[in-house]
C-alpha cells in the first residue's frame, strides 16, 4: 500500500520559456530525485542483462542508470551482426518495459591492440550510426581503443598532484 501510494495519483506539467502546459496525470515512472528511485529503477531493469544469458560471446553490465554491453567477435563483420541483434532484443525488451533506447546517447568503442591496425568504420542499428567514442570512462577508469593505461594514468597523476599541491598549502597550518 505504501508504495503504491509513493506511484500513484501524480502529476506533472512542463515550464518552458514562461509557458506552462496543463497538468497531465503521470501513468509510470518513479519521481526524480527521489530516495527510493534508483533502487526501484534497478529492480526494474534487473532481467535486462538476461535477454540472451545462453550466448557467451557478449555481456550486458548495469551501473545505476548506466547500460554498457561488451561484445566480443573474430572479425568486423561477425562484430556488426552481432550488435544489431543484441540491439534488436535489447530495444525489444525496452519496449516491453515502457522505456526507449536512444540511440544518439549510445556509444561503442572498438578495442584491439595497437598492432592490429584495421579498425571498424562504424557501428549502424535501425538507419542511425553510432558515435565511435575511442576514449570512455568505465567504471571510474579511462580506457581507451588501445587498451593502454596512458590516458588513464595521465588522469590519476593530475589529481595526485592537485592533492600534492593542497597538503603542500596547508602543510603549516596542521602542525
Amino acid at each position: 500500500m505504501l508504495i503504491k501510494s509513493y506511484l500513484e495519483n501524480r502529476y506533472k506539467k512542463v515550464d518552458w520559456n514562461k509557458h506552462y502546459s496543463t497538468w497531465d496525470k503521470i501513468q509510470c515512472g518513479v519521481p526524480q530525485g527521489s530516495i527510493l528511485g534508483p533502487l526501484l529503477f534497478l529492480i526494474y531493469v534487473n532481467d535486462l542483462p538476461l535477454i540472451n544469458k545462453d550466448k557467451k560471446d557478449h555481456e550486458i553490465i548495469l551501473y545505476t542508470d548506466d547500460t554498457s554491453v561488451i561484445i566480443t567477435a573474430p572479425n568486423h563483420m561477425e562484430l556488426n551482426t552481432q550488435a544489431n541483434l543484441l540491439f534488436y532484443k535489447i530495444n525489444m525488451w525496452f519496449q516491453n518495459n515502457l522505456l526507449f533506447l536512444n540511440l544518439g546517447k549510445t556509444l561503442y568503442t572498438d578495442f584491439s591492440p595497437n598492432f592490429l591496425i584495421a579498425r571498424m568504420d562504424s557501428i549502424q542499428y535501425d538507419n542511425t550510426k553510432l558515435t565511435n567514442a575511442p576514449l570512455k570512462k568505465f567504471l571510474g577508469l579511462m580506457i581507451d581503443s588501445n587498451l593502454t593505461w596512458n590516458q588513464h594514468v595521465d588522469l590519476i597523476l593530475r589529481r595526485l598532484s592537485s592533492a600534492c599541491y593542497a597538503i603542500n598549502c596547508v602543510k603549516y597550518t596542521c602542525q
